[in-house]
């Protein structure tokens, strides 16, 4: 099992990382439906914006990113639930 070295996640097979997406395909935007449906929790959802985030820093703050990087490592090397739109 491999691992991504930025973020924490498992690798598709291919190598590559889910959370590694522009902002228009983040994983998250799927996340408050299926947190109404009792799908996903909250604490759920902050790791899977964790990941996305560390991958995408330019569109966050200094301090966004401190919080993002405790979600990620919270839960490093865990597979977590994604959900399409």
């Amino acid at each position: 099992m491999k691992i991504c070295e930025i973020c924490g996640s498992i690798l598709e097979e291919c190598g590559t990382c889910l959370f590694n997406v522009p902002e228009d395909k983040a994983p998250c935007l799927a996340d408050y439906e299926a947190m109404a449906r009792g799908e996903m929790s909250h604490a759920e959802h902050q790791i899977v914006v964790g990941r996305w985030a560390l991958h995408n820093t330019e569109l966050q703050s200094q301090k966004t990113l401190i919080k993002m990087r405790e979600f990620a490592d919270s839960a490093w090397g865990k597979k977590v639930k994604i959900f399409k739109m």
